[in-house]
């Protein structure tokens, strides 16, 4: 048992300082009256008597009546104590109350971590993920579902927060590919990116290398390029891993992207109804229709096989350049 839930120590009424005082206090000075009456009426010892008694309490009266002062005092002070004590008892109560409900409100969190679990497993299984696993439920939840820190807190709430932050990479992802399907500037992509690869400033050998690469390769790897380090700080954001264009197939990247999509679906069950920044099905199947469209375009042999790496398409550039190359040296 932790200290938090062990009951507090109270104290007894012999280590209350006051009641101590009560005693201590009345006692000093009636000791000391004595002892001045003792010795300036000069009185002396003798066997207790009748005569020596009444002698006494005639020259001890007030120092008793302060002695006995002591009593009422400490009789107070041990008043004072116990309403003190019972004060301290309701507030362990209310603080032990309190813990108790914190507790419970965690063992539901946990409860609910356990429930999630089961529901993200079937939905990875119907759901067709491809990168997302059933061992990423943990690390998901306890992103998106704030852990209470009060007794007031929700056990089960979502963070908003961070559905606002991946609704606005939806929102980005949307916009940029729209803007590169449009190809208003595809031409200018294109030999930036050509330019980029091969590093040459011959504005001639980068057009000529430019005309000879499939547009649609083009669109796909600048995109992917244009999300590279925003991807990895939504799959930090959400607590799966991270496949980055420089070292895995641009397939995997894409599925990458896809499941992101599908996971939003499965943690916001009926969002469209709940949140205003869902991103809907239909906005989502439009997206992945323009993007499968260029994969089919591109011409990409290995693509559908899970092979086609960012380095083979910078290949094909350094080929076609080398070719041009030698063309225009003869």
């Amino acid at each position: 048992m932790t200290t938090l839930n062990q009951k507090e120590n109270i104290p007894s009424v012999f280590t209350y300082k006051y009641f101590w005082l009560a005693i201590a206090i009345p006692v000093s000075i009636s000791l000391i009256l004595m002892c001045f009456i003792w010795i300036n009426d000069r009185l002396i010892p003798e066997w207790p008597n009748k005569n020596s008694l009444d002698i006494f309490l005639t020259f001890m009266s007030v120092p008793l009546w302060i002695l006995g002062s002591s009593i009422p005092l400490a009789t107070l002070a041990t008043a004072n104590f116990r309403a003190i004590q019972f004060q301290e008892n309701l507030e362990y109560q209310k603080r032990n109350l309190e813990r108790q409900e914190f507790e419970h409100k965690l063992d539901l969190y946990h409860k609910e971590l356990v429930l999630f679990k089961e529901k993200f497993e079937a939905a990875i299984y119907n759901g067709g993920f491809k990168l997302i696993r059933a061992n990423d439920a943990t690390s998901i939840y306890c992103r998106f579902y704030l852990k209470p820190k009060s007794k007031d807190d929700v056990h089960n709430k979502v963070d908003e927060n961070r559905v606002e932050y991946i609704f606005a990479f939806f929102i980005n992802f949307e916009k940029e590919v729209f803007t590169i399907a449009r190809g208003l500037n595809m031409n200018e992509m294109k030999y930036e990116l050509v330019k980029h690869i091969i590093n040459d400033k011959d504005q001639k050998i980068v057009t000529a290398v430019c005309s000879q690469i499939n547009p649609y390769k083009v669109k796909i790897i600048v995109l992917l390029l244009i999300f590279e380090d925003v991807l990895k700080a939504i799959c930090d954001a959400i607590g799966i891993k991270h496949y980055s264009i420089f070292k895995f197939p641009l397939a995997t990247v894409f599925e990458m992207i896809v499941d992101i999509f599908a996971l939003q679906r499965s943690l916001l069950d009926k969002g469209y109804l709940k949140y205003h920044n869902f991103f809907s099905f239909e906005r989502q199947s439009h997206l992945i229709s323009i993007i499968n469209f260029w994969i089919d375009q591109s011409q990409i042999e290995k693509f559908q096989d899970n092979k086609y790496l960012y380095d083979d398409f910078k290949g094909e550039c350094y080929i076609k350049y080398g070719q041009i190359k030698s063309n225009s040296e003869l």
